[in-house]
């Protein structure tokens, strides 16, 4: 069918739950007899957990792909608790992804995958997981970051060949030979969208993408992991080419290191780490690429770190939609106001 895609964000200006409101919202709207699809990091609204299973109660198909071990051990034990517990139900199935190797090497399912059959095929995808709680394990909360009232974003979708290609992936399994099969290695396209999924054979999509860039672009980054040299030359050559390159980036320096930020400045990007009073995240991940004739937007699961490049299930979305990227570009331009200024 044809696509009206639209975009949801979270942060300063939205109401706290948003994102995750729209979600439930969306659980309630399918009815007996339609399909669920979520693929998720990080999953601890147990609220959020108890609609779904409400929804296989009254005859929904629900499947559920889950982290088994993410970052903070134990984050997602209370809804895989509750989930287990009604596994009775016919409609209801759990797959809980565990590498089962060394922490340091394993391949986390990162993807953000929220899928629903009516009231037509429609999905999400972005940067959003629902990882708080209510009431709040503030410990937990301040290790990952509050989602809810942090920075983040929801892509949603209509088109009929990215949400066939969103659904499959995810119902696919997560083999860890994945990245060999031959389906994991195409471009999915639709109206003015492109789909890739990751670990891939071939994963620099983005860093050939701005090696494709010419004389005077405009390039906004809001990324919360940055570790990726390689693309950092890319847009260094960018700013060499005479275009301008500005970043927002997380406040930890775990996600993003101090070098990277120097190299970034010395190199003429105008780069500002995000840091907010009540140490809320900057989650969102997106790349904004405007030229005299073109406007594209990047964005999805991907962080732009080797582990995401090479490891971890991820999804990147390419919108050729200027609608879209107008409505990055402002999101951009508010943080970018809200952040921490070159020392």
């Amino acid at each position: 069918m044809a696509d009206t895609p639209s975009l949801h964000f979270g942060g300063s200006g939205f109401p706290e739950r948003h994102l995750r409101d729209i979600l439930e919202a969306r659980v309630h709207a399918v009815p007996p007899g339609g399909e669920m699809v979520w693929t998720t990091y990080y999953f601890r609204d147990r609220e959020l957990a108890k609609a779904l299973v409400k929804a296989a109660e009254r005859g929904v198909q629900v499947h559920i792909f889950m982290e088994a071990q993410p970052r903070y051990a134990g984050a997602n034990d209370d809804v895989i608790a509750i989930l287990k517990s009604n596994m009775h139900l016919p409609g209801l199935t759990l797959n809980l992804w565990d590498s089962a190797v060394p922490k340091k090497l394993a391949a986390h399912l990162h993807s953000k995958i929220y899928w629903f059959s009516h009231p037509v095929p429609t999905a999400f995808v972005g940067s959003f997981n629902p990882s708080t709680d209510i009431p709040e394990d503030e410990a937990i909360v301040a290790a990952i970051g509050d989602q809810d009232r942090g920075y983040n974003l929801l892509f949603e979708t209509q088109d009929d060949a990215i949400c066939a290609g969103l659904k499959a992936y995810s119902l696919d399994g997560f083999s860890p030979l994945q990245r060999f099969h031959s389906m994991q290695n195409k471009a999915i396209h639709g109206d003015a969208l492109s789909l890739w999924f990751f670990p891939r054979i071939n994963s620099r999509i983005v860093h050939n993408r701005l090696k494709q860039v010419g004389s005077n672009a405009w390039i906004s980054l809001a990324m919360s992991h940055f570790k990726d040299v390689e693309i950092l030359r890319r847009l260094e050559d960018v700013v060499r080419r005479g275009g301008e390159v500005r970043m927002i980036v997380h406040h930890t320096e775990r996600r993003v290191p101090e070098a990277i930020v120097a190299q970034a400045r010395k190199a003429g990007i105008n780069i500002r780490r995000y840091r907010h009073k009540d140490a809320l995240p900057m989650h969102s991940k997106y790349l904004l690429i405007e030229t005299a004739n073109r406007k594209e937007s990047w964005l999805g699961s991907l962080n732009y770190n080797w582990r995401s490049r090479y490891i971890n299930h991820e999804i990147l979305l390419r919108s050729t939609e200027p609608d879209i990227q107008d409505a990055l570009a402002r999101n951009f331009d508010t943080i970018f106001s809200e952040c921490t200024n070159p020392e």
